[in-house]
């Protein structure tokens, strides 16, 4: 990092002062003061210890199939492997009957038949993609896992570098640890990764992943500049992958590409406009991804298979979530008070600097009206680093604005609202599409737990991880839990339910009505999801990104 604890000369002769921003907030020392010997492990091993507990807690629940939503992507992530993007109606009911002989049962639900005859998922495309290999292998329990492990990678690097060694008498850094621990402590994360067929972990921990190796790609600015161009556009595959898995995460590619478009157009930074060019295509492959998939499946690159009415954005809604989803979140993701307070006193931290930047400025106009010489920096001579002042701007921005774009995106979903907590009165069916805000929350975490002595913040992680890990246990063994879509081991309901007593959408398969009744959606699956997609075979006017589609 940029040594800010030096003395540095005014732009006016003869007027050298310290720098105000090293005052405010102290930069870590350089990687060459770490501890050395077995010690500096230490960090790397804790923070190891919080995911393989995390693991451990999510594998040792049995899983179940809840809501009709997993049972529609474990039906994409199998025909995939089968090698098809659409079903025949012959290979839907084959496939059908073959999902309601496995151990979890049930069917096929939220598939739509277009004009053609030919079945389609009406989900977002990317999560197939990215597990079919773990659910060939007979382990699709560890696909989550491991883009939770990716979001540690990215969370230890983006967390090192962004809050390192905030106390000089530490010497150790903790910014990564606490960065992961924050990630992995709270049950809507548990929650979320122990449903393997649903994408909600995988794309917040792509999010995770691409934040954390954005982060030291910007910050990292004593290593070449190849390195940071190929970290960085590491970075921006994720959120390009994030985007493919869930189209709602074309926020957090907006705001990564704002935060990339300062860093690379001023030179103190090291970066330059090519930079911006080579993150830009790495992000560019998913997003096409996306187009051409939906043109081959929806016959239209911004058409989907999600029915207007399911997907509404509305600033009416906005009074509604805010009512309830604060407690909501309290319950299932309480880490983000801890972030709350992160911004709370990340603005102090700023606001301060820039009163005794404002202060240093003042004085050295005074010294400029008793001075004749002004010095003038010669040609070639590289533009100063950004100071640790803009560093904490540049990235607390980026960060805030990631967790500020999806949630003020989703207080404003018309769905959560009508589910007034999902069946049996559970928090988790509209909580869940606030999980990709994770990875910004816990590297504002890291950054304040980094500030107070390192055995304070572990005790704060560990505490938050019991709690999480309780609730997640109460979770699986809730009534909530114990419903599922579709007959047999997977029924939907509790156990006892009679098939022939359940709505005709609750009976596995799929969206097909019994034999002289309408089609019908699927409890909870939001308005329209047994309809076929309007606007034609497969279109929709609430399509990407016009319309941002319901993620599931």
């Amino acid at each position: 990092m940029v040594d800010e604890t030096a003395r540095v000369t005014s732009p006016v002769a003869g007027a050298p002062t310290t720098d105000p921003e090293s005052s405010v907030d102290q930069a870590p020392p350089e990687r060459g003061a770490s501890v050395a010997g077995p010690w500096r492990w230490v960090p790397l091993a804790i923070a190891v210890a919080f995911y393989v507990a995390f693991a451990v807690v999510v594998l040792t629940r049995p899983e179940r199939m809840i809501e009709p939503d997993p049972y529609a992507y474990r039906a994409s992530i199998v025909a995939l492997g089968d090698g098809d993007l659409t079903l025949s109606q012959e290979q839907y009911d084959a496939l059908s009957e073959r999902l309601q002989q496995t151990e979890l049962g049930g069917g096929i639900a939220q598939w739509h038949q277009r004009d053609d005859g030919q079945w389609v998922s009406e989900k977002n495309p990317g999560y197939p993609f990215l597990v079919v290999a773990f659910d060939q292998a007979d382990a699709i329990r560890l696909g989550p896992l491991f883009y939770g492990a990716l979001a540690a990678v990215g969370l230890w690097f983006g967390g090192r570098r962004w809050a390192g060694r905030r106390r000089p008498q530490q010497r150790l850094e903790w910014g990564g640890t606490f960065a992961i621990g924050a990630y992995f402590s709270c049950a809507l994360a548990m929650v979320m990764a122990w449903r393997s067929t649903m994408p909600t972990f995988t794309d917040a921990s792509l999010v995770a992943c691409g934040l954390g190796l954005l982060v030291w790609s910007a910050l990292a600015l004593e290593r070449s500049r190849r390195v940071r161009l190929l970290v960085g556009a590491a970075a921006f595959g994720a959120l390009g992958l994030a985007f493919f898995v869930r189209y709602t995460n074309i926020v957090v590619l907006l705001v990564a590409g704002g935060a990339a478009l300062v860093v690379c157009l001023r030179r103190r930074w090291g970066l330059g406009p090519m930079t911006l060019v080579w993150w830009g295509l790495a992000a560019i492959g998913p997003v096409l991804a996306a187009l051409v998939y939906n043109t081959v499946v929806f016959d239209g690159p911004f058409s989907t298979g999600y029915q207007s009415s399911s997907v509404q954005f509305t600033v009416s809604a906005i009074g509604d979530n805010l009512s309830v989803m604060p407690g909501r979140l309290v319950q299932a993701m309480p880490i983000w008070l801890l972030g709350t307070v992160a911004v709370v006193v990340l603005l102090v931290v700023l606001a301060r600097a820039a009163w005794a930047t404002g202060r240093e400025a003042t004085a050295c106009d005074a010294t400029a009206l008793d001075t004749t010489t002004v010095a003038v920096s010669a040609p070639g001579v590289t533009p100063s680093r950004p100071g640790r002042l803009e560093a904490i701007a540049w990235t607390g921005g980026l960060l805030l604005g990631t967790w500020v774009a999806l949630w003020g995106l989703y207080a404003a979903y018309q769905w959560t609202t009508t589910m007034n907590g999902g069946p049996s009165g559970s928090v988790y069916p509209t909580v869940r599409f606030y999980l990709p805000a994770l990875g910004a929350i816990a590297l504002l975490v890291a950054w304040l737990l980094a500030r107070a002595p390192a055995a304070v913040g572990l005790v704060v992680l560990v505490a938050v991880f019991v709690l999480g890990g309780r609730e997640f246990v109460d979770m699986t063994n809730s009534r909530w839990a114990q419903m599922s879509f579709g007959n047999g081991p997977g029924g939907f309901g509790l156990p006892g339910d009679r098939p022939d007593a359940m709505p005709p959408g609750d009976r596995g398969q799929g969206d097909r009505p019994a034999p002289g009744e309408p089609p019908t959606g699927a409890p909870g699956a939001g308005p329209g999801q047994g309809e076929r997609p309007s606007g034609g075979p497969g279109r929709t006017p609430g399509g990407m990104p016009g319309g941002a589609p319901r993620p599931g």
